[in-house]
């Protein structure tokens, strides 16, 4: 478990009023999101964006690893205060607040010699083949319609994070998954499965999906949220959340994370 506090001076013209308490913050590992250096050093968009709120906030974080199920677990709790790219939903609204920094969309990650059976999900849905999925995810409208219908078929295969789904893959415990760029570019490289996978995009007509900073409902009130909110607006027009994103991907992708 990673365990740290992060404190730096404000330089932000929004107003933060930062709690008496440090900010427990979650991460999870998640493509270059987060992950950890050969050296084991700590990672990723999510990591450098949350050193940048510390900064430009003036307020203490105290950050921890977790796994994704766990993190939504400990905010419906009260027992975490924030985490980091998350999707919204009408249950998740009811005990946090979610303010979107980056847009992703999923597509199909499946095996070469498979691909060419899949022009549509309709064409995986009438399959026989298996999909993993990771516990807790959510992917967008139409992949999680397809997601239901297969788990009535048992065909669903669920793992405790995306980088055991990749393996799963890998060992043919599995036939497809989703998965986003910034998440299967990492791991197919990580695994040396470049040449032996194929993306498919089988809703083209979807965009991407919003993916913001989560903050607790027991933690932080809608004023709160406001105040963080604003913070984020002015990472977005000082070019900031753009630096970040360079660090990782080209500039047409952070341009893709950017649409939002």
């Amino acid at each position: 478990m990673l365990s740290q506090c992060l404190a730096f001076a404000t330089n932000a013209a929004a107003a933060i009023s930062c709690p008496d308490k440090p900010i427990k913050l979650a991460f999870y590992h998640y493509g270059l999101l987060y992950f950890e250096s050969p050296a084991g050093q700590a990672r990723g968009i999510d990591r450098d964006l949350v050193d940048v709120l510390a900064q430009r906030s003036g307020c203490k974080f105290q950050t921890l690893l977790q796994t994704r199920a766990r993190i939504w677990m400990d905010l419906e709790a009260g027992w975490l205060d924030m985490s980091v790219s998350g999707i919204e939903t009408e249950e998740r609204a009811r005990f946090a607040w979610f303010i979107p920094y980056l847009v992703m969309k999923n597509q199909l990650v499946t095996h070469a010699e498979l691909a060419p059976k899949f022009h549509s999900l309709a064409d995986f849905q009438y399959s026989s083949y298996r999909l993993g999925v990771v516990r807790s995810f959510r992917h967008g409208q139409a992949q999680d319609a397809l997601i239901s219908a297969l788990r009535k078929e048992n065909r669903v295969v669920e793992s405790r994070d995306a980088n055991a789904s990749f393996i799963k893959l890998h060992e043919g415990k599995i036939d497809a998954m989703f998965s986003q760029s910034l998440v299967y570019t990492k791991y197919l490289k990580d695994l040396n499965l470049s040449a032996d996978m194929r993306v498919l995009d089988l809703t083209p007509e979807e965009v991407g999906v919003p993916h913001g900073l989560i903050l607790s409902k027991q933690r932080f009130s809608a004023a709160d949220a406001e105040q963080w909110r604003a913070l984020m607006h002015e990472l977005r027009a000082d070019g900031s959340l753009r630096k970040i994103f360079r660090r990782y991907v080209d500039e047409a992708e952070a341009e893709r994370l950017l649409r939002h």
